[in-house]
């Protein structure tokens, strides 16, 4: 089996959604009402040139909400000069942004500067910012503390990176807690979903990983179909299983193609187990390289056995090493 629970546990990128720009003040000038109204339709084009000419007309409130629309067109720099203007203007709602937007350019050590500025000045939203900022430099610690102040003040899109930081802790219990709030308070988070499922996967519950994979997938996630092939296996549902892995195969999902060979492996139909580890090694998926000496050793093709033994021992694939010294064992015994 060795390689189908593999890479499993997975964190995807934190979706941010900006210190809320769009619910200011009441505008009192048609421009700026009609930027407000494109840019809550994500028309950010319209949203911009409407923006703009608000600005032109003397009004101010405009900097930020320009530094928002150019921050989700990817437009850093211009975003970047936006907010600066906002925030010399005494629009400390910029300093959040403005640290998301270095952020977003990996620029960390200033993006943590405008996330304590802006914590400081009352931006509760950037207390979840800073929380994953620190997480992705690996600052566990201090990633739990900023997480945890951003949930006790009622920021629920934090509690899924505490389920997932804790379950990076082994605190399975607090993991499974958080996890479970934060698909009661997002029900159709398909991330939140995935990330319970996997968790079960960690403690062998795989009858409750199955449960949530399939809600996930039923909102849209197509790595759930991939989820769900693999948890049916461990189940020993295999019709189900090869099902499943036949659509995320479809959707493009390459490491699929191993987990139905083990499918078909086990089920003997080691023809067909063949022929999707060689269509996983033509797609990059480099343990299949030792699926394939799995299935020749089971052949008796010791020789071809041996051969991609030694290929997944070049790649670094893990248990490939101790299959290929376990073959040339049996080999001098015979």
């Amino acid at each position: 089996m060795g390689h189908l629970l593999q890479n499993l546990f997975f964190i995807t990128g934190l979706l941010i959604h900006g210190p809320e720009p769009l619910q200011g003040p009441v505008a009192a000038r048609p421009d700026f009402d009609l930027a407000d109204s494109y840019a809550r339709q994500g028309q950010l084009d319209l949203a911009e040139k409407h923006f703009l000419l608000a600005l032109d007309n003397g009004d101010e409130r405009a900097l930020l909400y320009l530094g928002y629309v150019y921050e989700k067109q990817g437009k850093y720099d211009v975003a970047e000069t936006y907010l600066l203007k906002a925030i010399r203007n005494g629009d400390e709602r910029a300093l959040g942004m403005l640290g998301y937007v270095y952020f977003k350019q990996e620029k960390h050590d200033v993006a943590e500067t405008y996330f304590l500025k802006a914590i400081r000045n009352g931006d509760e939203k950037a207390l979840g910012w800073l929380g994953y900022l620190y997480l992705k430099q690996g600052k566990d610690e201090f990633a739990e503390n900023y997480f945890l102040q951003a949930a006790r003040n009622g920021d629920d899109s934090v509690l899924r990176y505490l389920g997932y930081l804790y379950a990076k802790q082994d605190k399975l219990d607090l993991s499974e807690h958080y996890y479970l709030q934060a698909v009661e308070k997002a029900p159709k988070d398909d991330e939140s979903l995935n990330h319970l499922g996997m968790l079960y996967v960690q403690q062998g519950k795989y009858g409750l990983a199955e449960k949530y994979f399939l809600s996930a997938s039923e909102q849209g996630n197509e790595k759930a179909l991939y989820y769900l092939g693999k948890v049916c296996y461990e189940q020993g549902k295999y019709a189900v299983a090869e099902n499943y892995l036949l659509q995320a195969i479809a959707k493009g999902n390459a490491e699929a193609l191993n987990d139905l060979g083990y499918v078909y492996l086990k089920q003997d139909k080691d023809d067909l187990a063949e022929t999707y580890f060689l269509q996983a090694t033509e797609k990059g998926i480099d343990y299949a390289l030792d699926s394939l000496g799995e299935v020749y050793e089971k052949l008796g093709k010791y020789d071809l056995a041996e051969t991609y033994y030694a290929r997944a021992v070049e790649k670094e694939v893990p248990e490939a090493r101790d299959n290929l010294a376990r073959l040339r064992e049996k080999q001098k015994k015979q």
